[in-house]
Parts: C-alpha cells; sequence; structure tokens
C-alpha cells in the first residue's frame, strides 16, 4: 500500500458512505490512521494508545479493509485478521462489517469463534432423547423451545448470541458444538463447520484472543487459508490485534491448561485392548492415591518439598504421554475405517486432543525433573476430581509462534497499551524498535469543559463505613446514574448494605455478583430510574453506556491485583531476575485496569459527567506520578468532608439529568 494514496482513498469513503451516516472524522482518528498505514507500507508494525472515544475500530477496519481490497485489485488474495479480546467486541465488530461491506462489497467479511460458540443440532435431539439426569423442567422447556424455533435458528449462524432467546449455561453446554459431534452421516448443518468455511474465503477475518492464543500455544493458523488441506490460495496475512493488553493474559489462560483425570478417561475409552484395561487400571491406581494426599479444595503448590506430589505428577505425565501414543498409533491403523464415518475435520480435532495430551504430558514430566523457575504448577481436588494448573511466567515462543504466521509485525491498538513506557510495551509485547513503532494518541474528547473531577481526602478507601459516609451524597447528587467500581467483592456487599436507606428512597441497586450475567445487570441498571451500577473486576472495561444515563463514576481504590498463587510467585521469578516485581508487573497491570476504568464515563463527545478518586494513595503513594499521568487533562478539586460535595441543583441542570432517565429502546 502507498501510504498517501490509500488514506485518500479511506477518506474518500469516510466523507461520503460514513458522512451520509452521520460519522464525523476526528483529529485522533486521522492521526491514528496515518501512522498505521505508514507503519504498514514498510512492511512493519505499530504500537498504538489511544484513549476511549477515539474510533480505534473504524481505523483498523479500513486499514484491513483497503488493504484487501488493493490486493485483490492486483490479483493477489491477501487477507487481514483482526482478533480483540471477546466473543462481545467481535459481535461489535461484525455490526461494524455491515457497513464496510457497503464501502467494499467485493470483500468477504466474517467472524470466526471457538466451536462451543455453536449449535449442534445432533447434540439437541440427542439431549431431547435423553436428557441429563441434572437437567431441571425449565431445562427441557428452553430445550423443546429451540426445538420448536429450529427452522429461523437456521436462518442464522448458529451462535449462542444469535438464539431467538436466552439459554442458560447449563442448557448450552449439552447442545453445543464440542469439535467432535458431526459425523459424514449427520442429517443437520453443522453450524461449526459452515463458521470455517466462511472464515476460509474472507479476506477480512475477526478472531478473538483465545484462538489466537491457541495457534501460538499447539500451532496451526490465524486463517484458516492459511492451511495446508484450504482449496484457498492465500498470500499472505497481516494480523491487527485489538485490546493488546488483554492478549498476554488470554496466552496464560490458554496455556494455563486444566489438566485432570477425567479428561484423560475420555481419552483411555477411545483405545481397543489391551490398552484401554492397562491404562484404567492405572487411572484407577492414580484416583485412589491423589485422594489419599489431599482433602477436597485443597491446593498444593508442587515443589521440590512436596516429594509426594511431584511423584504422582510423574505418574499422571507418564499416563498422558502413554495414552496419547497408543491413541495416536490406533488412529493411524484405522485411518480407512475413521475417514468412512467421520470427515477429515473431526480426525484432525481427535488429533489436536492428542497433541494436547502429549503436550500436557511433557509439560508436567519437565517440570517435575527440573522444576523450573520460569512457571509454577498446582495440583488441587475440586469436586472430587484431580486437578493440576500450569502457570507460565514468559510466552516469548507462544508469541513467536504467532507472529510467524503473518508477513509484517501485528498492529496493537489499546486504550491501556504503554502503561510505563515504550520500551516496556514492546518488552511486553517481544518486538523491537527496528520493526515497530509506538505512539500516544492524545485524547480525543474535551473533558476540561465536559467532565469535572473530585479526589476526596478518606483515611481508608477499605472501610464500607466511610465509603458509605461519602458514597451517599454522591449518589444523591445525580439522582443515582452512578457507576461505582471495586476491588473487592466483600467491601462492594458491605458498602451497598450500609447504603440500604438510599434504596428506600426509591433508588435500584444493581450489584455484580460472581455468578450473575454482566448483560443482564447492565440492561436492569439502564431500565431502572435513580439506578446504581456496584461493579468489581469485570465491569472495569468493556460496559458502554452513553449519555446522562452514566453521569457519575465512582473509583474506590486502585485495582491493583489481589496477591494469589501465581502473583507470589512471579514475584519471586522477577526477583530472581534482579527485576522490581512491583514496577515490572504490579504497577502496569494495575494502571492497564485504572485507565479502563477511567473509560467508563465518557463514551460520545456529547457525554458530560464527575469522577471521584477515592483512594488516598492517590495524592500520598510513590508512584502517584504514574497514576496521575493517566488522568485525563481536566480540572481536579480535593474535598476534605462530605460537607464540601457541591449543591445538586446546578449539577443536575449542567448534566441534564431527570427523574424520567431512562434507557427506552433497552429491551427488558
Amino acid at each position: 500500500m502507498e501510504t498517501r494514496s490509500t488514506i485518500n482513498a479511506i477518506l474518500s469513503k469516510f466523507n461520503g458512505t460514513l458522512a451520509e451516516k452521520g460519522y464525523i472524522l476526528r483529529a485522533p482518528q486521522k492521526e491514528m490512521l496515518e501512522f498505521c498505514c505508514a507503519q504498514w507500507e514498510q512492511g512493519k508494525g505499530a504500537i498504538a494508545e489511544a484513549p476511549t472515544g477515539t474510533g480505534k475500530s473504524f481505523v483498523y477496519l479500513f486499514l484491513a479493509s483497503q488493504y484487501a481490497f488493493q490486493n485483490k485489485a492486483n490479483g493477489v488474495n491477501k487477507c487481514a485478521v483482526i482478533s480483540t479480546c471477546s466473543r462481545a467486541l467481535q459481535d461489535q465488530v461484525e455490526r461494524d462489517f455491515k457497513i464496510f461491506q457497503e464501502m467494499y462489497p467485493h470483500i468477504k467479511y466474517a467472524v470466526w469463534k471457538g466451536a462451543a460458540n455453536y449449535l449442534c443440532v445432533n447434540r439437541l435431539y440427542g439431549a431431547l432423547a435423553n436428557p441429563p439426569e441434572y437437567f431441571e423442567p425449565e431445562d427441557m422447556e428452553q430445550l423443546q423451545f429451540l426445538e420448536e424455533l429450529l427452522e429461523e435458528v437456521e436462518e442464522t449462524d448458529g451462535s449462542r448470541e444469535k438464539m431467538p432467546f436466552k439459554l442458560s449455561d447449563r442448557v448450552w453446554n449439552r447442545v453445543c458444538s464440542n469439535g467432535k459431534c458431526c459425523t459424514k452421516d449427520s442429517l443437520y448443518p453443522c453450524y461449526k463447520k459452515l463458521a470455517y468455511k466462511r472464515a476460509e474465503r474472507s479476506q477480512v477475518l475477526c478472531v478473538n484472543h483465545t484462538l489466537l492464543a491457541t495457534t501460538g500455544i499447539y500451532g496451526g493458523v490465524i486463517h484458516p487459508a492459511q492451511d495446508l488441506s484450504s482449496r484457498i490460495d492465500c498470500d499472505g496475512v497481516r494480523l491487527i490485534i485489538d485490546e493488546a493488553h488483554e492478549l498476554l493474559p488470554s496466552i496464560r489462560n490458554a496455556i494455563n491448561t486444566t489438566y485432570s483425570l477425567s479428561t484423560i478417561k475420555k481419552q483411555i475409552s477411545r483405545l481397543s485392548e489391551p490398552y484401554k484395561t492397562l491404562f484404567s487400571k492405572e487411572l484407577l491406581s492414580l484416583t485412589s492415591a491423589f485422594s489419599d494426599l489431599l482433602y477436597e479444595g485443597e491446593k498444593v503448590v508442587i515443589t521440590r518439598d512436596t516429594p509426594k506430589a511431584a511423584e504422582l505428577t510423574a505418574r499422571m505425565a507418564t499416563l498422558m504421554l502413554g495414552v496419547s501414543e497408543s491413541a495416536n498409533s490406533a488412529q493411524q491403523a484405522q485411518q480407512s475405517e475413521l475417514l468412512r464415518r467421520y470427515t477429515k475435520s473431526d480426525l484432525k480435532n481427535w488429533e489436536t486432543d492428542q497433541i494436547a495430551l502429549s503436550s500436557g504430558g511433557n509439560k508436567l514430566l519437565e517440570y517435575v525433573t527440573t522444576f523450573p523457575h520460569n512457571a509454577f504448577l498446582t495440583l488441587q481436588l475440586q469436586n472430587g476430581k484431580v486437578v493440576y494448573d500450569y502457570y507460565p511466567f514468559e510466552f516469548t515462543p507462544e508469541l513467536q509462534g504467532i507472529y510467524r504466521l503473518c508477513e509484517a509485525p501485528p498492529i496493537f491498538t489499546s486504550a491501556t497499551l504503554v502503561p510505563i513506557g515504550a520500551k516496556e510495551a514492546m518488552e511486553r509485547l517481544q518486538v523491537t524498535p527496528e520493526n515497530v513503532s509506538v505512539k500516544i494518541i492524545q485524547q480525543g474528547y474535551d473533558y476540561l469543559n465536559t467532565v469535572k473531577g473530585y479526589i476526596p481526602k478518606l483515611k481508608d478507601a477499605r472501610d464500607p463505613e466511610e465509603l458509605a459516609k461519602w458514597l451517599r451524597p454522591i449518589i444523591e447528587l445525580t439522582l443515582g446514574n452512578t457507576l461505582v467500581l471495586f476491588t473487592s467483592y466483600k467491601t462492594m456487599f458491605e458498602t451497598a448494605d450500609k447504603l440500604g436507606d438510599l434504596q428506600e428512597k426509591g433508588y435500584t441497586f444493581c450489584i455484580q455478583e460472581p455468578s450473575l450475567n454482566s448483560n443482564e445487570l447492565i440492561t436492569k441498571y439502564k431500565k431502572s430510574t435513580r439506578s446504581v451500577l456496584f461493579g468489581n473486576v469485570a465491569l472495569w472495561s468493556g460496559i458502554d453506556i452513553k449519555g446522562s444515563k452514566l453521569s457519575n463514576l465512582v473509583i474506590t481504590k486502585l485495582p491493583f491485583h489481589n496477591v494469589d498463587e501465581y502473583t507470589k510467585a512471579y514475584s519471586e521469578y522477577l526477583e530472581e531476575k534482579g527485576e522490581s516485581p512491583f514496577y515490572k508487573y504490579m504497577l502496569p497491570e494495575m494502571l492497564d485496569r485504572f485507565k479502563q476504568g477511567l473509560g467508563r464515563l465518557k463514551r460520545d463527545a456529547a457525554d458530560k459527567g464527575l469522577i471521584w478518586l477515592l483512594d488516598p494513595k492517590i495524592s500520598t503513594a510513590s508512584y502517584r506520578a504514574y497514576v496521575i499521568d493517566k488522568l485525563p487533562v481536566m480540572k481536579w478539586k480535593v474535598l476534605k468532608s462530605p460537607k464540601e460535595i457541591p449543591e445538586p441543583e446546578p449539577i443536575r441542570k449542567w448534566l441534564g439529568i431527570s427523574e424520567s432517565l431512562i434507557d427506552e429502546n433497552e429491551p427488558f
């Protein structure tokens, strides 16, 4: 792509189709577009940090679409892959695809998700014929309703999000594709395979970080057309990683595969004799030995100081390797018969299972042989099942496994990608200044005239009593319409309980719970008057509530990670390397989340609001300069007591808040 001609072509479409739809190209968008285009022209990558509200998605969708369009015009099939951090964001990109399809009618767009996101009609009818014992009457009603609506479902892509009604997790887990459920003789459409075919034919493809991470770990492709068995020629792939700050956590979660005896049991069931009996006996012996070693819920970090756990782990690894090798031999011996019953895709899934089992066995065996410093392993008895969790500290092989599939380094975008500095950002993503440049796009919104900031002087932001004393007038100031972010469920529940008198005044509390779907909670918030959203962890990012409905953002505490086994072990690892765990890991992670939290308030240029920072460490901690650097450019006022909180009427008038403020377009 030639930079200036590419930018001019994009601007022409922006000023045409998008302008007609009411979109306006903002200065930060243009700055980001020119930077990324220049890097792509030189065959280089980019790290672009841009604030919430910049419109990053339109920038990278234009970049991907124009790249595919120009290559197709030259008779070359080069594809652009966009990876984002969640299925919800994939759905958002898919909605944007419809706009871009109008501007680039000859380009094929697709979304590719994991198998478990798609309905399997075979499993649906299997569940109807033989429902699980744990199913409740309402579960059966959902299955029957789904059967009645099957014709309507067939008009969609079969993904869970496109179902005509909401399915519970219990029901969906029973009817979703498991990657191995459809044979050649299946009478019903396989939505998973149809999604794969759409992805294979696309020039612009949206995946998620979990799929990308799996490719980096186990090998494979980031675009189906790259597969050697594909009938589609692929001349090259460029990669754009949105929400790139979530890439490493996604890789860590994907690597942290849970190895359990029940997983091995499924693999053993596929074997023929005498291997099935031989391995089943060893599995039974291991199960008994683990039960003698652990009590329910106990978690053990395996070290040289836990010899019994290490010995059983070595036996577990040997069993995994033996089962994998035997399954592989059996599959090769029965290849012709299996091909008569199953598709190549199904057999490939089986092969993937065997690779995962072999990889897991090798990891466990290597760990208990060398006890490496760059990872740690835990063992736990969970609901009677033996579970291993493997936690790595470095991700160089996995990142390089992704990068090698691209013809040039990726474009990385995020609102929080450079928490400390450019050098640290490159180190995290394992890229170098020779092939990747960094640019921080300045905020596009006018915070100075649309947002008021307050820093109350609290003694302890962990004290529910003191938090409630401040939160009560803060919430009443804007008649609710408030998001309060916590870092602890315990503190959140106790604080909300102490604010119970507000509920008696007609305020609606929408309190996040670990088991509650966030989308349902946000819908309730939007549909209620005087609503207050209490959030922890998940609500620091990913929610988009425009207008006066969210006029008040309260951050109770700086969002440092809770100190768990991983944090402790990783801190020790960094100390051994002579690095500071706080400045290398804890502070950057906190700043990422903090900036995401700040971005929840202002989602549109016209939005106005208030931001309250209650953690006294913002003013007193030695690292406060890093925190202040992440704050929007706006005026801040320090308050010594709740009595100094502004009078309600002028604030409400300025914000445009009224009692009837609900989102009428939000369905229940």
